[in-house]
């Protein structure tokens, strides 16, 4: 399936680094759509209704607003992360809802969109208009 997403604004984006020592968790859900690529390792990704799902580096995927979720890392697991809100009908509706949806296309070019979002990010204070 392809779609376009047509993005009202990022909130965050970042690249991080988990451990085992951390833990992350959404029991509220996310509140906003989050595109996730791994870098490297793995992590699992529990949703509350008993849904388990294993990202491994190179895996990008996003993870809707409402997916109620925590994070388990069995060893390090770096990644990138931008949280946004769409314009209205920017998804299909199948994605609204769903926990995690892999998107196929992980490479060096999606990887370097999401260095490059970063960097914009952290240059500009987090709330800077910018060209990609």
């Amino acid at each position: 399936m392809s779609f376009f997403v047509s993005i009202r604004s990022i909130s965050i984006a970042h690249a991080f680094v988990l451990d085992e020592q951390h833990r992350c968790a959404y029991p509220e859900g996310r509140g906003q759509y989050g595109a996730v690529l791994a870098i490297e390792g793995e992590a699992e990704y529990r949703f509350v209704g008993g849904e388990s799902q294993t990202v491994r580096a190179g895996d990008f995927f996003l993870l809707a607003p409402e997916a109620a979720y925590s994070v388990h890392i069995p060893r390090l697991f770096r990644h990138y992360t931008v949280n946004f809100d769409i314009c209205e009908g920017g998804l299909p509706q199948r994605l609204k809802g769903s926990g995690l949806y892999r998107i196929p296309r992980a490479d060096a070019e999606v990887e370097a969109l999401f260095a490059r979002i970063t960097a914009l990010w952290r240059g500009g204070g987090g709330k800077r208009a910018a060209f990609l």
